[in-house]
């Protein structure tokens, strides 16, 4: 008899270009919680790759077909891929909302994103992950009993929030969360981007003298393999 249970499967992709439409479509629903994943693929499928098949990026894809649809939706999008400081940690993005998220769910998923990952690069790519809190932790788990490398002994590098305001919410004027500084707290403008670009970099070479991610000599273990988390903030 037919199964009735719901069918996944994952994907690789070695391209931004040859991701599907439904991962795009995933991405683009929620530019905001996919913002780890979505710019950097906009800008790799932009990008005229004349050699896709050398590019060391790799994107997972896992989805689910459900009984009686004859199409899939997205659950997980993971990336593995190279920046101009180095090697990125691994994003993983789900169009999931935190609270529907149950252990039943994606530790089975996880599991055949591990396995799939682990096909395409070698155990010391896999230093560090950012995603939700629990995928981040269950994957770091995952992934130090498929690969045998160790789970960093004080793992959590940070743990972010992601939150937002709106016309209702925002109070503009000076506020001050240190006694000794004065903010200045405004919607930001097209001319502020050159100074927050500043500041990601600032913030990106410091994480990288912080912990190690360019070093020739990258140690075999998670660095921040269950860390690098979003908790949802509502």
């Amino acid at each position: 008899m037919p199964s009735n249970a719901p069918q996944y499967n994952v994907e690789v992709y070695k391209s931004a270009h040859s991701l599907p439409k439904a991962a795009w479509e995933a991405l683009y629903a929620n530019p905001r919680g996919s913002n780890v994943i979505l710019p950097y693929a906009k800008k790799a499928r932009q990008s005229m790759e004349s050699e896709p098949e050398a590019s060391p990026n790799v994107w997972l894809v896992c989805s689910t077909f459900r009984p009686g649809s004859f199409t899939a939706t997205v659950d997980f999008i993971l990336s593995c891929t190279e920046g101009p400081l180095g090697s990125y940690p691994l994003f993983i993005y789900t169009p999931i909302p935190a609270t529907e998220l149950a252990p039943q769910f994606y530790t089975p998923r996880l599991r055949n994103l591990i396995r799939k990952l682990s096909q395409c690069v070698p155990p010391e790519r896999v230093f560090s992950v950012f995603a939700l809190d629990p995928i981040a932790r269950c994957f770091a788990s995952l992934w130090t009993r498929e690969s045998g490398v160790a789970l960093e002994q004080d793992a959590e590098y940070y743990a972010a929030k992601l939150t937002y305001c709106n016309a209702d919410t925002l109070q503009t004027g000076h506020l001050s969360p240190l006694h000794d500084v004065l903010y200045d707290l405004r919607p930001a403008r097209e001319s502020d981007a050159k100074n927050v670009a500043e500041l990601c970099r600032d913030f990106a070479t410091t994480s990288v003298s912080q912990c190690g991610w360019c070093t020739i000599d990258r140690v075999l273990i998670l660095f921040v393999g269950a860390v690098h988390s979003i908790r949802e903030w509502r």
